[in-house]
């Protein structure tokens, strides 16, 4: 961010500065939030983690919603040079912070090549059906389904016709949705079952989805994008707090890794459900893209016995 924000300070920014600056940022995300995952379950008991994990996934889905809207008041009032520094310096002061924490202490496994240290939590994943149809779920539904907010433009010029205000109006809807289900998860958590709350936030994310697909509403659609958003925070909380409470503390740090992937195939999510929609268009692309996850819901996620049986530790009285 220092680089960019120097670059464009100093009127040298080229399109290949940005490039660069946003390849080291998905590297360094990549490595940290794995690490960050394996980092706070050694900061307090496991017992505490169902009721922590929430609140941390609030935290960092609200920054998801909260920082985009910062920066462009800071765009608009500063320039990009400063907001990029200003970023750069908040970011600084974090890894500053995080010298002062003194987590508990665990005991390092061997340390092995990447290939070895990938196939063993890929192996061990595979051995328990619980992680295996957990990540397996949310790997489906970020490659085909959650790059709809990719789409959001071609959905609000060509299909609802209006201008960028409503377009960003559209896009608050997931993040206020999202926002909203990680801060009531907790209520939601202590009347289902992980199962069924997996079962149903994917589902009510999907239909929606397809409601939107074929919305030809602005209305309709902001509450179409508005419940997916709440599906997504109830989802991702859900899988969080299954796999930190479930998972070995040795192979914690490789199986979030696995589960971060999620993030990056957003992206990738959103460059196929465009490319689609210039084959068959972007009601079919992405009602087609959400009608897959839907499928394999119902006719793999829900008959898994071992989410069935699924027993979180319990919460501390």
């Amino acid at each position: 961010m220092i680089m960019v924000g120097a670059a464009t300070l100093l009127g040298v920014a080229q399109l290949w500065h940005l490039a660069l600056g946003a390849f080291l940022w998905g590297l360094s995300a990549a490595i940290d939030e794995p690490a960050r995952s394996s980092f706070f379950p050694r900061l307090l008991p496991r017992p505490l983690l169902r009721s922590a994990v929430p609140l941390i996934s609030m935290a960092f889905g609200s920054s998801r919603v909260i920082a985009p809207s910062i920066a462009g008041f800071l765009i608009a009032a500063a320039g990009a040079p400063a907001t990029f520094l200003v970023c750069a310096a908040a970011v600084s002061t974090m890894i500053a912070v995080l010298f002062l924490v003194r987590p508990a202490h665990s005991v390092a496994g061997p340390h092995g090549s990447l290939l070895s240290n990938f196939t063993e939590s890929v192996r061990y994943i595979r051995a328990n059906e619980a992680f295996a149809k957990a990540i397996a779920a949310a790997l489906l539904n970020a490659t085909l389904a959650m790059g709809f907010i990719h789409m959001l433009p071609v959905f609000a010029k060509d299909v609802l016709q209006v201008d960028s205000r409503g377009l960003g109006i559209l896009a608050s809807a997931a993040g206020i949705g999202s926002l909203a289900g990680f801060s009531s998860y907790g209520w939601l958590q202590a009347r289902l079952s992980p199962r069924n709350l997996m079962v149903g936030a994917l589902t009510a994310y999907n239909v929606a989805l397809i409601g939107l697909a074929f919305s030809d509403w602005y209305w309709v659609s902001f509450c179409a994008i508005l419940v997916a958003g709440l599906g997504h925070g109830y989802f991702v909380a859900c899988v969080q707090v299954v796999l930190q409470t479930l998972v070995e503390d040795r192979y914690r740090g490789r199986v979030m890794s696995v589960f971060a992937l999620v993030w990056s195939l957003m992206f990738f999510s959103g460059f196929l459900l465009n490319t689609a929609g210039e084959w068959v268009g972007p009601r079919l692309a992405l009602a087609g893209g959400a009608a897959i996850v839907l499928a394999y819901v119902w006719l793999s996620l829900v008959r898994a016995a071992a989410l069935k049986n699924l027993v979180l530790a319990p919460k501390p009285s």
